[in-house]
């Protein structure tokens, strides 16, 4: 599950962090959009021919192909919608001012965690010493703590960004930044092999 309010940690360290649109995928997702509308408007100007071909002479392949191309065509523009969506809010990437290298995810979870584990569980993290917190609680849909790791490539420096309580009403503790090999062991959190790294070099 996605962490609430994307970058809402990071927006809050102006110093540090840069929320800039991605070009590469804000253009991707408009061609994708563009594709998807193409691909609805010829379904409703081939409607006929479509429907034809669905259900050929003496086939009962389709009881009823109009609704088989009807639902092709909302198909289409619902994920159109979804695509304009990610072309407007979903193309941003953090850069890491200093180092001007982009800070990609490593990993996102909703924790099995009570709200007053989150401020130990940060504290923990916060000590540099990944075994005071390896391995992680399993992850919980209907649970009240977020954490989101993210690290630029080689996974030095690393964050980790920590939000408690339900996901419409978000409260952001502050962020957590690791350098050296707290750091990489930090950005491996729930890759294979990361919790043995932990116990390597935590």
């Amino acid at each position: 599950m996605a962490a609430p309010r994307q970058f809402e940690h990071y927006r809050h360290a102006p110093e540090l962090f840069e929320v800039r649109r991605s070009w590469p995928r804000t253009l991707a997702a408009a061609l994708l959009a563009l594709g998807l509308a193409a691909a609805a408007v010829a379904l409703v100007v081939l409607w006929d021919p479509v429907v034809d071909l669905l259900e050929p002479p003496g086939s009962a392949r389709y009881r009823s192909p109009e609704l088989a191309v009807l639902g092709g065509i909302l198909l289409s523009l619902l994920l159109g919608a979804l695509a304009v969506r990610s072309a407007r809010s979903g193309s941003n990437r953090i850069v890491h001012r200093p180092t001007g290298l982009p800070v990609r995810r490593r990993f996102e979870a909703r924790l099995a965690l009570p709200e007053s584990a989150a401020e130990p569980l940060r504290a923990a993290i916060e000590r540099g010493d990944a075994r005071r917190w390896s391995p992680l609680p399993p992850r919980a849909a209907d649970g009240l703590v977020v954490l989101e790791v993210r690290a630029v490539r080689g996974g030095d420096p690393a964050w980790a960004a920590i939000s408690v309580g339900p996901s419409d009403r978000p409260r952001p503790l502050p962020l957590v930044e690791l350098h050296g090999p707290a750091a990489r062991a930090l950005a491996r959190v729930g890759r294979p092999g990361g919790r043995r790294y932990a116990e390597r070099h935590g």
